[in-house]
């Protein structure tokens, strides 16, 4: 029985190995993406372009490696956190945009709320989870 759950154990983890080594790869184009556009903005820069590198890197490579750790979560909570990840880094990154290019664009504001409610939904359910896992 011990066995079985070594396999499973190692499964899990390589699975988690294999999404951190995909964000990391996100997270290095995003990086040259964002050195090419300030390269050619002529100097101009932006923090919320340089901060929208941080999500991916933080919340997917990162946490992918500490999640195995933890309980696994359910295929729901996986994909709200993908989504909640993926829509903070293209608001930054828009913002970023934006930032450079002069301009004020109040929709993007949207982006920082649904990533950050999405965020808040995926950890409540997996929380909700562990909950009904520890009863």
């Amino acid at each position: 029985m011990k066995e079985r759950w070594a396999i499973v154990s190692t499964s899990l983890n390589k699975t988690y190995q294999k999404k951190a080594q995909n964000y990391l790869w996100v997270t290095i184009t995003l990086f040259l993406i964002v050195i090419l556009y300030e390269h050619f903005s002529h100097g101009v820069s932006s923090v919320f372009m340089k901060a929208s590198i941080l999500f991916p890197l933080f919340g997917g490579c990162l946490l992918s490696l500490v999640i195995p750790s933890f309980e696994t979560p359910g295929k729901i909570e996986a994909a709200l956190y993908r989504m909640a990840l993926s829509t903070l880094t293209i608001g930054f990154f828009l913002y970023g945009v934006f930032e450079i290019y002069g301009s004020i664009e109040s929709l993007v504001v949207i982006y920082f709320y649904l990533g950050g409610f999405l965020t808040l939904l995926a950890v409540m359910l997996y929380l909700r989870t562990l909950q009904k896992s520890v009863a």
